[in-house]
């Protein structure tokens, strides 16, 4: 890309943010521009008001949902998980990422009546994080077993697991047992490191 290009993006991309952040700039907390895409971190009580807005818009016009990212900071600030939208606008093409907050305990509004490529990221979102979604037509397990219990990537889940899932040959099917941990084949030596060994 020649650089007379690049700085007519830019530009642009400029304009587009001082217009985002001249009408909704109370909508959300946080705003950054950084290699020609605009971040924007917006109040979770706003958020399918001003995406709503930003894709009927014909300056913003957001096209396309490319992805849902999902943080999970296991509590260490007041909101467990931070969800990230990224979206492209086809025309100019550059990136916005709108970003939220959730503590997980609270559900979020499905945009899948907007943006319906949504629709399967906001399953996986749930069955990876237990993110639940109000008003989404189809929210349900797509990744694990519908008998799975947890959820597999927050913090909190083990990383063996809850069960153990094999085939059994004396059965002739697949078992499902919960996980058991052995110890057998370790050996314990309770002596003081600095003291005398056995030898």
């Amino acid at each position: 890309m020649s650089r007379a290009k690049k700085n007519i993006i830019s530009k642009k991309i400029n304009f587009l943010f001082i217009f985002i952040w001249y009408l909704l700039r109370k909508f959300f907390k946080s705003s950054l521009v950084l290699l020609d895409q605009i971040y924007l971190n917006i109040y979770i009580d706003y958020f399918y008001f001003m995406l709503f807005f930003m894709k009927n818009n014909s300056i913003c016009a957001l096209n396309t949902l490319l992805d849902l990212a999902i943080i999970d900071s296991n509590y260490m600030y007041k909101y467990r998980f931070n969800l990230n939208y990224v979206f492209l606008n086809k025309i100019f093409n550059f990136r916005i990422i709108l970003s939220i907050a959730s503590d997980g305990f609270n559900s979020i509004i499905s945009i899948a009546s907007i943006f319906p490529s949504s629709n399967w990221l906001e399953r996986e979102a749930w069955d990876m994080f237990g993110i639940k979604f109000l008003f989404h037509s189809n929210l349900r397990r797509i990744l694990t077993d519908y008998s799975f219990k947890g959820h597999p990537l927050r913090k909190d889940f083990p990383i063996i697991g809850y069960t153990e899932i094999f085939y059994n040959d004396s059965v002739q099917g697949i078992q499902i047992i919960p996980v058991e941990l052995t110890q057998n084949l370790r050996f314990y030596n309770f002596l003081n490191p600095w003291g005398r060994f056995k030898t």
